[in-house]
């Protein structure tokens, strides 16, 4: 409906309106522009044809001028200057109407749309020179279409606020081949119509044809031809572009043959296209990666540092740029989840598949952030740093007898060895269950971090077994002697590392969005970009909290319902907890990939109901640090156990029914929160069970029709079990290893999207909830201890907010201890991981 109204008024001004000498004459642009709009990379950034305006993918200013004599290019008789912006920009031209007297327009253009289809608005003020008096004088409008990566069509009209002139111009654009290398375009424009059938009336209209080319090979470098049979001329011109700035140029050959009209454009901002990066800047600089700030799912505007996402992006961006050597990469203060150290790595090594290389800078290594330093080709350690191959280890906190000597009592219903979610608060130490699915998974992703830092470092298992447990602490001048590093220095070293140990040459440093697709000048690919849909379901599993599943139930309705969205992609990060949010959430995700490719990317911990999350997409990556299964649930009862009595609180109560003060609380003093008054009779926790157990075999049923497996097999696989990512494929919980890149490009591949085609990712949920994790200002992410027993209040807290209910949750009170020498994930049980 917006189409037709706007080709209605586009039409309806067209015709109707009829012009004074201060204009934004279409004719004017055959000095600053060698073809029509369409046909050009910016069309001047919309100065003619408004939603051109669209197309800028970046700040750039342009300043031009022409003059009639090349001999004479102190004779200008036109110039302009034009600043563009996405979907905006400013513009001033002049033409000489005597040597001291110029007619002068400013014009702001304004689009909106998307590369296939935009619209845009534009309004003139008279500037001349000298006497403007900043009047309104005119206004244009115009529609740009760009349905495929082989045609252009664009139409506009400019009319004046007094309806004395009009113009109406239109012009098509072809790419033979899909790209830069031919594009041939004609235009057709009328001046002062009157009527519709004047449209036809050679006294009204003109037209011209022309093309351009750039050679295959030699980007940045390109020449055109216009005609215009009308007047016999022919325009001659060229591009030549050094990446943040090109320079245009033509010629018109007409007139006297003793004069050469002549113009030139110089441009500056986002970066284009050169055959320079292919032959003078090939290879001469480093990227700059600093990992100081972490690197998080979301952004909000108290963080700093990067997602995973753009860091992926970035590191792909540098592989495929030739300007760009190497990488590197400072990993002091370094804490990641594991998960991230490991789709950190593989992107390293695509890029080092490329023939870069990768310098690692660390000061005090652990067994993660030396498993991602271990890929480099250079790791360089700080003289007065340390390392500490480890290995792994879980130490859970339990907190019985803590709650015991405070009057809290704590229930919990248990109805398998492995499901250990609440065993803190029942026992004083671990199951034996617990300790089995631990020791299995510290030894998976101890096998997996073994040989992978034996195979880039060269090392032997005998020499690795020997650093990890004959040495406690390992100096700088002992890595060198074990070949886990090759130099020492500072990070402020690295420059004169790589220029003399490693190029033998001087190399640049660049910062990381050096090569970012966001410094671009625009998009050279006409057509829409095809667009994949990122969801990221982050944290427990709660209706209003975490994964927020009223809210994102709706987002991925919304993404289910968008046409433009070809295939979805959802991480998953959740250790469980509701299982109707989980559930609500999962429905969506079933009812999606009905309709369209769905891959899940599970992260650290996608286990319960992180898990039931993850059951229904067509295909599951999961990591080799990744925690997931635990299918199953656990049950548990907080209460009073003296607390009150041991306070001095007395309560009473009047009640109907045999079970209606089953959730009656009395208010803690001073601690907030309340405390049920009394534990539960033998047929409530009866109930309890017989719930958990319903509850579980619905869990087992639909396990089973999302895997499409026999549910006796989900029973063997489930009963709480924690897995590890590598044994969730070995036993069909999942599919494949692999990362967020590896799900993006199975996501293409499905919705039948060429491997090489560039793809827009939409990330969601939108309306990110606004949290800050205060434990984070208070002691910092570097505190392993702190943070732990933040995870473990915030835990508990849960737990009381949903006593009695039971969860399909894993044990996640105090995962930190999970984590070698202080590397920490935390926020699940707040909104944090959503921040």
């Amino acid at each position: 409906m917006k189409k037709v109204l706007f080709w209605a008024l586009l039409t309806g001004m067209t015709l109707s309106l009829s012009a004074q000498s201060d204009f934004i004459n279409y004719e004017s642009s055959f000095k600053q522009m060698p073809a029509s709009p369409g046909a050009t990379d910016t069309g001047l950034y919309g100065f003619y044809n408004p939603a051109m305006a669209s197309t800028t993918a970046y700040i750039n200013s342009t300043f031009s001028f022409s003059s009639p004599d090349l001999l004479e290019l102190s004779e200008v008789d036109s110039w302009g200057w034009y600043l563009g912006l996405p979907n905006f920009s400013l513009g001033f031209m002049g033409e000489a109407k005597s040597r001291d007297n110029w007619n002068t327009l400013m014009r702001v253009a304004g689009s909106f749309g998307h590369s296939a289809y935009s619209m845009g608005l534009a309004f003139d003020w008279d500037m001349d020179f000298p006497g403007g008096d900043g009047r309104p004088v005119s206004m244009g409008i115009g529609s740009l279409m760009r349905p495929l990566p082989y045609v252009s069509w664009g139409i506009w009209a400019n009319f004046d606020f007094h309806a004395s002139y009009q113009q109406f111009g239109s012009d098509l654009a072809i790419r033979p081949f899909g790209n830069k290398w031919l594009t041939v375009f004609g235009d057709y424009w009328l001046t002062n119509p009157g009527s519709f059938m004047n449209a036809i009336d050679p006294e009204y209209f003109s037209y011209s044809f022309g093309g351009s080319v750039e050679i295959p090979g030699v980007d940045g470098v390109s020449f055109s031809a216009r005609y215009f049979p009308e007047k016999g001329n022919l325009t001659l011109g060229g591009k030549y572009s050094m990446g943040f700035s090109s320079t245009q140029f033509q010629s018109s050959l007409e007139g006297e043959m003793n004069k050469l009209p002549f113009s030139l454009s110089l441009r500056a901002g986002g970066r284009e296209k050169t055959f320079m990066d292919t032959t003078v800047y090939k290879k001469s600089a480093y990227v700059s990666l600093n990992l100081l700030q972490g690197v998080s799912y979301h952004k909000n505007i108290m963080q700093s540092g990067s997602t995973l996402l753009s860091m992926l992006k970035a590191i792909d961006n540098a592989k495929k740029d030739p300007r760009i050597a190497g990488i590197k990469i400072n990993t002091s203060g370094m804490y990641l989840p594991q998960d991230f150290y490991y789709e950190l790595r593989e992107k390293l090594l695509d890029f080092k598949s490329a023939g870069k290389k990768i310098v690692m800078y660390i000061d005090r290594g652990n067994m993660n952030n030396y498993y991602l330093a271990s890929c480099a080709d250079h790791v360089v350690m700080d003289p007065l740093g340390m390392m500490s191959l480890r290995g792994y280890a879980v130490l859970r906190t339990y907190y019985k007898g803590a709650l015991e000597k405070v009057g809290v009592g704590f229930d919990e219903y248990r109805l398998f060895d492995y499901k250990s979610a609440n065993e803190s608060f029942s026992r004083t130490d671990m199951s034996a269950g617990e300790q089995e699915q631990w020791e299995k998974y510290l030894n998976v992703i101890y096998t997996h971090v073994k040989a992978e830092i034996m195979k880039a470092r060269n090392l032997s298992s005998e020499k690795f077994e020997l650093l990890v447990n004959d040495y406690n602490l390992i100096s700088p001048q002992m890595a060198i002697d074990s070949s886990l590093v090759d130099s020492l220095g500072r990070w402020e070293d690295i420059s004169d590392i790589i220029n003399d140990k490693i190029e033998g040459r001087r190399m640049d440093t660049v910062p990381v969005f050096y090569s970012s697709d966001e410094i671009k000048t625009y998009d050279e690919q006409w057509g829409k970009t095809p667009a994949i849909a990122l969801v990221y379901v982050l944290g427990v599993c709660d209706m209003d909290s975490g994964i927020r599943a009223r809210y994102l139930k709706d987002e991925l309705k919304a993404v289910r319902e968008d046409a433009e969205i070809k295939a979805v992609v959802i991480r998953v990060d959740s250790p469980g907890g509701d299982a109707l949010a989980s559930d609500l959430v999962a429905e969506e995700i079933l009812k999606m990939k009905d309709e369209k490719p769905v891959v899940i990317s599970q992260g650290y911990v996608a286990a319960s109901g992180g898990y039931w999350l993850s059951m229904y997409g067509d295909y599951i990556y999961t990591t080799p640090f990744t925690l997931t299964g635990s299918i199953g649930v656990a049950g548990g009862w907080l209460y009073n156990n003296g607390l009150k009595e041991e306070w001095g609180i007395s309560t009473d109560k009047v009640q109907v029914g045999k079970h209606a003060d089953m959730g009656y609380s009395f208010s803690v003093p001073f601690l907030g929160g309340v405390l049920p008054d009394r534990n539960l009779t033998e047929d409530e926790k009866q109930a309890q069970l017989k719930y958990m157990r319903d509850l579980y075999d619905v869990f087992l049923q639909k396990v089973s029709e999302g895997r499409a497996m026999d549910k006796d097999t989900v029973n063997d696989l489930g009963q709480g079990r924690i897995w590890s990512g590598p044994d969730a494929v070995d036993n069909g919980l999942a599919d494949g290893i692999g990362g967020l890149e590896k799900a993006i490009v199975w996501a293409k591949k499905e919705a039948g999207i060429d491997e090489k085609q560039k793809v827009n990712i939409i990330e969601f949920p939108k309306n990110l909830s606004f949290n800050i994790n205060v434990m984070d200002f208070l002691v910092g992410s570097g505190s392993a201890s702190l943070v732990g027993q933040a995870n473990y209040q915030a835990y508990f807290e849960y737990l009381r907010k949903n006593n009695g209910i039971p969860q399909a949750i894993m044990s996640m009170e105090n995962m930190s201890a999970a984590l070698p020498d202080g590397s920490v994930i935390d926020g699940y049980f707040d909104d944090s991981v959503n921040k």
